[in-house]
């Protein structure tokens, strides 16, 4: 799955649907939650973490005009590749 990151809005920590697992929702724009699961209480934090950070820096670099996004053709194009 591919998933540009100007389209993650947020991230939840959430209980996992397995007894001693750990959940964590990611919230896209025009879709549906993402649910993922991990064995790992560090694993599913530093993913959240990573998520936040790269969240951040697209929000930033967008602001500053250093990123644009791309045109309904382009994004087509992407897509197909």
């Amino acid at each position: 799955m591919i998933l540009p990151i100007r389209d993650v809005l947020s991230t939840q920590h959430a209980k996992a649907f397995r007894f001693g697992h750990f959940g964590l929702v990611v919230i896209v724009r025009g879709h549906e939650e993402l649910f993922f699961e991990f064995s790992d209480e560090f694993r599913r934090a530093a993913l959240a973490r990573l998520l936040e950070k790269q969240i951040e820096d697209v929000r930033l670099r967008t602001a500053a005009g250093e990123v644009q996004p791309p045109s309904a053709g382009e994004r087509d194009a992407l897509i197909l590749e």
